[in-house]
C-alpha cells in the first residue's frame, strides 16, 4: 500500500467517516484515490465496531453516486464545448452509438469491478444523452454492489484487508489491459472495414 493510502486511511481512522466520505466524493471525481480500499477498510471497521453499518453504508453510498451524477452532469453540459465537426464526426457518432447500446452494462460494469474507467464512462453517459434517470439507477445499483462486496470482504477478512485490495487491483489491471486490447482490435476492425477498397497506386 502506497504511503498517500497508508495516510488517507490513517485520516479515516482518526477522524471517521466524514474523511471517508469526502475521499470516495473525491474519487468518484476522478481524482486517483484508493476508493476501493476505503471500502473495504470501513467493513473492518465495521467489524470493530468503529462505524455503525447502516450509516456507514448509505454514506459512502451517497458520497460515490453524487461524484457520479455531477461527472454526469459536466458531460451532458460539456456537449456544446465540443467542437460541431466533431461531433458530427462519423467517428464521433459511431461511438455515442456504441456505448448507447452497452450503456446500462458499462456502467454497471465500471461502478464495481473495472473501476479506473467509472469516470470516463460517465462522463460519456452525459455526452451520449444517454437517460439520466437510467443512469442514476444503474449507477446506483453499481455502487450498491461495490460496497456490498468490498465492504463485505472487509468485514469478513478484516484482518486481510491488504492482501484484498492487492488482489483486487491485480485483477482490475488484468481486466482493464484485456479491455483495451479488445477494443484496439474492435477499433482497427472497424477502420479496415470503412477504409476505401480497391485503390490504384500510381
Amino acid at each position: 500500500m502506497s504511503d498517500a493510502s497508508v495516510l488517507i486511511l490513517s485520516a479515516v481512522t482518526t477522524y471517521g467517516l466524514p474523511v471517508a466520505c469526502v475521499v470516495l466524493f473525491l474519487g468518484a471525481l476522478g481524482l486517483p484515490l484508493p476508493c476501493t480500499v476505503i471500502v473495504i477498510m470501513l467493513g473492518a471497521f465495521v467489524r470493530g465496531d468503529v462505524f455503525n453499518v447502516y450509516i456507514a453504508s448509505l454514506l459512502a453510498l451517497f458520497s460515490s453516486v453524487s461524484g457520479d451524477v455531477i461527472i454526469f452532469g459536466i458531460g451532458r453540459s460539456g456537449r456544446s464545448w465540443i467542437p460541431r465537426r466533431i461531433q458530427h464526426s462519423a467517428q464521433w457518432v459511431n461511438m455515442e452509438n456504441a456505448f448507447y447500446r452497452h450503456a446500462g452494462i458499462a456502467v454497471f460494469i465500471t461502478r464495481w469491478f473495472i473501476t479506473p474507467l467509472a469516470f470516463p464512462t460517465s462522463l460519456i453517459a452525459g455526452k451520449s444523452k444517454y437517460s439520466f434517470s437510467k443512469f442514476l439507477l444503474i449507477d446506483t445499483l453499481g455502487e450498491v454492489t461495490w460496497i456490498a462486496i468490498f465492504g463485505g470482504l472487509g468485514y469478513t477478512f478484516s484482518g486481510q484487508s491488504d492482501l484484498i485490495s492487492e488482489i483486487f487491483s491485480a485483477m482490475t489491471g488484468l481486466m482493464l489491459g484485456l479491455l483495451i486490447i479488445l477494443l484496439g482490435a474492435y477499433v482497427t476492425f472497424r477502420f479496415s472495414k470503412s477504409s476505401p477498397r480497391g485503390m490504384h497506386h500510381d
